[in-house]
């Protein structure tokens, strides 16, 4: 069970892994100086010689050597076990994460991150039997059947070639068992892995599985996912129990057979007493190393089985990275988005040869119903994920030409799901500029609205977020996001629903703000309330991923088409709204 991918984590802790074998070939001759030492002693007794006394002399001394030297190998062994896992865990786990920032954040829109947090953490974890175990076992157990053979064939030449030849019956039963093992180790990892997802995603959504009287089906399914874990469960425990039994049967019998032979040789005068009691003591010892590569074999087998999930995650390929260039934009000028035609799936297109231009300084306004392709264009834009079909110019080059994250660098986003780390506003404010002052963030704080609730808080801007932002409501989360995108200082905003968590009152005072801010830069919006983008200098109507009509506020109201009807409604709505 030797997986070539993992052999390149194992070259990083080569030396350690070197080490492990090492001190296991220490605890190895330590009890071989005991075992001689014994043999020694009971041949004297039983012979009655007079050198009884300096024999025993030599066994204490023998004994407490072994002793010393098992203890401090043992320390060691732990040491370096911690070692080679601490090595390996961060090298695996970077990787991941490494992938993770090549794919993007694309990625992580279609994926669940449930299973990334299972790989990444459950997945990795897995990997320490293999490494800190089960390799250097398998190098060490494949040797010392060889070095016994060779010390013990001058006493009964018979008697270690019947144990050499019975232990190599484990690596085959292991063998045997392989095949078997591979797919029922990776059945049983990836119902871990999705348990582990439902259970997780069940908790996040526990509030509106509630409300919406849902939790008790939810509880039933999670039974039977469950059921289903814990057979898999057994079919692996009953595997290994089998496999043991076995091993330990070819044990048993390849010690009895090597015992019987030895004897029967002593008895008949082939074998002296002192090597017959040696081959009597360490018959055991023939067996042991075996046995213990075969009991954690099925541990490492868990490993291989979770990294066969890592490795196809680390195997995914990531076009945008592929084709970045290098040119870094000082600014963000223009914005050309031509014949674009995009597919999430590779079967529905979500936009379908959708053409327009972002000009110099222009704010111009995306809007739609829900599945429009709205939001793809600003992803789109921010290279989130790539255009297989049309083009999209930055200051009249291909966006692809650019840096990816010099490009991001420029722009600044904000969207109806922002984004509160666990920690402090000052925090999750100096993200946006690493270097900003107080002043600065409060300045942008009063831009978003929010600079008086935080200067009246206890603990101003070293006030706790807490998870997701939970210690504050939706649109004060929404305002500090806010305050993040004014703080980066970019050429480009792109405001993707910014205000929907935002009552009317305050979302009009914000939106004033936002067009003082973003004056002399370009920028593109994405919202639902049509009478807050009245003076954007171009609005983009689409419907099923095509572009309906575009125009300005005054001549889309004059063509009486979508922009009209929506307008219209929503204005209805909120006179129905205020006289209410």
């Amino acid at each position: 069970m030797i997986n070539k991918k993992l052999l390149k984590y194992a070259a990083k802790v080569k030396s350690e892994l070197c080490i492990a074998v090492i001190l296991k070939y220490v605890f190895f001759f330590a009890n071989l100086l005991f075992v001689f030492a014994a043999a020694s002693l009971l041949e004297s007794v039983l012979k009655g010689n007079a050198d009884s006394s300096e024999r025993l002399s030599f066994f204490i001394a023998a004994a407490l050597i072994a002793a010393v030297t098992r203890f401090l190998a043992s320390l060691c062994t732990s040491r370096n076990t911690f070692a080679i896992t601490k090595k390996v865990q961060n090298a695996i786990r970077k990787d991941i994460y490494a992938k993770i920032l090549d794919l993007g954040a694309g990625y992580l829109e279609k994926s669940g991150t449930s299973q990334l947090v299972s790989l990444a953490i459950e997945g990795v974890e897995m990997l320490e039997v293999y490494f800190a175990h089960y390799i250097p076992q398998f190098l060490y157990s494949v040797t010392v059947p060889f070095i016994l053979f060779a010390i013990l064939f001058k006493t009964s030449i018979s008697a270690p070639t019947a144990m050499l030849l019975s232990v190599w019956l484990i690596p085959v039963s292991i063998v045997f068992f392989m095949k078997r093992a591979k797919k029922t180790m990776q059945r049983f990892r990836n119902t871990y892995e999705e348990l582990y997802g439902s259970f997780l995603e069940n908790i996040q959504g526990l509030v509106t599985l509630k409300l919406c009287n849902r939790d008790g089906d939810v509880s039933e399914n999670m039974r039977k996912n469950s059921e289903t874990f814990r057979q898999r469960t057994m079919k692996v425990l009953s595997l290994q129990l089998t496999s043991i039994f076995i091993m330990d049967f070819f044990s048993l019998v390849g010690a009895a057979t090597g015992i019987f032979i030895v004897i029967h040789s002593f008895m008949n005068g082939n074998a002296d007493l002192k090597g017959t009691i040696v081959i009597l003591m360490i018959s055991a010892e023939f067996f042991l190393p075996m046995r213990m590569l075969g009991a954690l074999f099925h541990a490492g087998m868990n490993g291989v089985a979770a990294f066969e999930n890592i490795s196809a995650f680390l195997d995914q390929t990531s076009s945008s990275y592929r084709c970045s260039g290098n040119a870094k934009p000082e600014r963000i000028e223009s914005v050309v988005v031509k014949d674009l035609t995009f597919s999430y799936d590779g079967k529905r297109d979500v936009l379908d040869d959708v053409s327009f231009e972002i000009g110099k300084g222009e704010s111009v306004a995306l809007i739609g119903s829900s599945g429009s392709g709205k939001s793809t264009i600003g992803s789109l834009i921010l290279r989130l994920f790539d255009t297989p079909a049309g083009k999209i110019l930055i200051n009249g080059r291909d966006i692809s030409d650019f840096d990816i994250q010099a490009l991001r660098s420029r722009i600044a986003l904000v969207s109806q799901h922002t984004y509160i780390f666990n920690s402090t506003i000052r925090e999750n404010l100096l993200i946006a500029k690493s270097d900003a002052t107080d002043e600065e963030m409060l300045d942008a704080l009063e831009i978003a609205g929010l600079r008086d609730f935080v200067t009246s808080l206890p603990l101003g801007l070293d006030s706790k977020t807490g998870e997701w932002g939970s210690l504050f409501s939706g649109g004060q989360k929404q305002r500090i996001a806010i305050a993040r995108a004014v703080l980066k200082e970019s050429s480009l905003y792109i405001f993707d629903e910014a205000t929907s968590n935002l009552d009317a009152e305050n979302e009009e005072k914000i939106w004033k703000n936002i067009k003082e801010i973003s004056q002399n830069k370009t920028s593109l919006i994405i919202t639902h309330r049509l009478s807050m983008i009245k003076n954007c200098n171009k609005i983009i109507v689409l419907d099923k991923g095509h572009i309906a009509e575009s125009g300005t506020h005054e001549k889309l109201l004059e063509n009486r088409g979508i922009y009209f009807r929506m307008f219209t409604e929503q204005s209805e709505l909120e006179t129905e709204g205020v006289e209410a």
